[in-house]
């Protein structure tokens, strides 16, 4: 299994490809404007024991002035984690799968030069599926279950601009009390 720092090392990678592709438009982060972005999120979802899920984000937002803005994500899980783990000293084997997610945000921002610093707090709503099993010595057993969620989110970030309208990223989120990410990704501002 990836470890948090080899996943983010990908995702910098995709965000340098991503740079390299030339993406353009007309206009930087500018009050007024709308800008769209990618990132890749290593997620760890704390349950019986501590799962890994990486989640690929669109994100959509309108800057408002130079403090504040409006963002709305869409999400999808890239994969799955099987983890084993005991409950009152008997085996079991968990594997939670995100399905995706959404949500909406106001990001309070303070510019300093070329990067952004940002506080984020709004609402996320997430599904997944989640897949228990019994070890031996017990019984064999599975259950699967889907499962949906909606709660409040917070998160703290920070952009730094490498072009006109070309911006790199790295945030911290706590999407749910029992979910937080690492994310790392780029936007273009038009």
């Amino acid at each position: 299994m990836a470890t948090t720092t080899a996943r983010l090392g990908l995702a910098a990678l995709l965000t340098t490809g991503v740079f390299a592709l030339g993406l353009q438009a007309t206009h930087a982060k500018d009050p007024g404007s709308l800008y769209a972005g990618l990132q890749f999120s290593a997620a760890t979802l704390e349950d019986e024991a501590d799962f890994e899920l990486d989640a690929l984000i669109g994100r959509f937002g309108y800057v408002f002035s130079d403090t504040l803005r409006i963002e709305a994500r869409l999400g999808t899980g890239l994969g799955d984690d099987t983890q084993d783990f005991t409950i009152n000293g008997s085996p079991f084997r968990g594997t939670y799968s995100l399905d995706n997610f959404a949500g909406a945000y106001s990001l309070f921002t303070l510019p300093v030069d070329r990067a952004v610093f940002y506080a984020a707090a709004g609402f996320t709503s997430a599904s997944a599926d989640v897949t228990v099993e019994t070890r031996p010595p017990l019984m064999p057993g599975r259950a699967t279950e889907s499962a949906s969620e909606t709660s409040g989110s917070w998160g703290l970030g920070v952009e730094y601009q490498i072009a006109d309208n070309v911006w790199i990223g790295g945030e911290y989120m706590r999407y749910f009390s029992d979910l937080d990410a690492l994310s790392l990704g780029v936007s273009v501002g038009f």
